[in-house]
């Protein structure tokens, strides 16, 4: 249960580190020290027919384990970013 983060990038790049820490960040999981994060591509994610906005299923996918953040400025130095 959480929220569904969006990233356009290559696998395993530095961004997806970050974005996994923010969308830890913004889950069920905010106060736990490490969070599951499940990362795919956008094409293995379905939205049934009559299903709730937001409600999606997903296939072949991937987990990670961030420590939640949404400090964007400490993330993007840590990317290597500006």
């Amino acid at each position: 249960d959480g929220p569904t983060a969006i990233l356009t990038t290559s696998i395993l790049a530095p961004e997806l580190l970050g974005s996994a820490a923010v969308a830890a960040y913004y889950s069920n999981g905010r106060d736990s020290e490490k969070v599951d994060v499940d990362y795919l591509q956008k094409k293995n994610v379905k939205k049934p027919n009559s299903a709730v906005p937001g409600f999606v299923i997903y296939h072949t996918n991937y987990s990670m384990v961030a420590s939640p953040s949404c400090n964007l400025k400490e993330l993007i130095e840590t990317a290597g970013g500006i």
